[in-house]
């Protein structure tokens, strides 16, 4: 974990330096500190002679001018916006089938979902293995479980399980039918309960997938490089191009 946020550290130090390169840079060009974010007071940068090639050349700057006042007149509005959708979704999580449709969607998410999954199947046998190693019965340490689980679909998946328990249903069955879990969680569990070695098999599968949301915390890190660099060209490529094709329009000009 440490190797994993040392990671990410380096990601966002890298790309703060690399926008306040550019930026830095488009400033020293065109005065961009001029008005709000980073775009020059006068509105008209240059003529052209050629009004088609006029409107191609200034689209990029004013597009990004209008942006900037957007930005500039209207930021509480933004800010009201983001902040009501951010209770809403918290108000709403906390309802039932808000939880549940949020913790579908999660199970659902690329990468998110298989992440989401062997965590919980890695904290769920980890614990049942300690509480039952404990003597504390099987059952009541569903109970403890499930109210570990943070995702409302596993959650949900732990209840029905321990009702069946407790009408003597082996845990296997119900979490096999659950349809959340991995095969190996509940094929695992089914051989500890033949066996009577329930305990160490949980232990096998709680070391399995602590692996496996290793690997999983790994690949999602790596899937976020290009989406990093995506979002950099969406902010830098813009502002590049308002400062870049007047310039080619003056000099275009002067030529001529």
């Amino acid at each position: 974990m440490n190797d994993m946020t040392l990671f990410l550290d380096l990601i966002l130090i890298a790309s703060g330096a690399y926008c306040m390169y550019t930026f830095l840079r488009l400033a020293v060009t065109k005065r961009l500190f001029k008005n709000g974010l980073l775009v020059p007071k006068e509105k008209k940068i240059s003529d052209c002679a050629d009004e088609q090639m006029y409107i191609g050349y200034m689209m990029p700057p004013l597009a990004v001018m209008a942006v900037s006042d957007f930005f500039v007149h209207s930021w509480y509005f933004i800010v009201a916006i983001i902040a009501g959708i951010a209770v809403f979704i918290h108000a709403w999580k906390k309802t039932e089938s808000g939880a549940h449709i949020l913790g579908k969607f999660i199970l659902k998410v690329p990468l998110v979902g298989p992440l989401s999954i062997k965590t919980a199947s890695s904290r769920m046998t980890r614990t049942l293995s300690t509480l039952m190693g404990s003597g504390v019965q099987l059952v009541d340490a569903l109970g403890l479980v499930t109210e570990m689980m943070g995702n409302a679909v596993v959650k949900q998946a732990l209840k029905d399980a321990t009702e069946e328990v407790s009408r003597g249903i082996p845990l296997s069955k119900p979490l096999a039918d659950s349809g959340v879990f991995p095969p190996m969680v509940y094929h695992m569990i089914e051989i500890g309960e033949e066996t009577g070695n329930m305990e160490d098999m949980l232990d096998k599968v709680a070391a399995y997938y602590d692996e496996e949301v290793e690997s999983a915390t790994e690949a999602l890190l790596a899937a976020m490089e290009p989406l990093i660099i995506i979002v950099m060209a969406l902010v830098v490529v813009p502002i590049v191009l308002a400062i870049m094709m007047p310039m080619y329009s003056l000099y275009d000009s002067i030529g001529a």
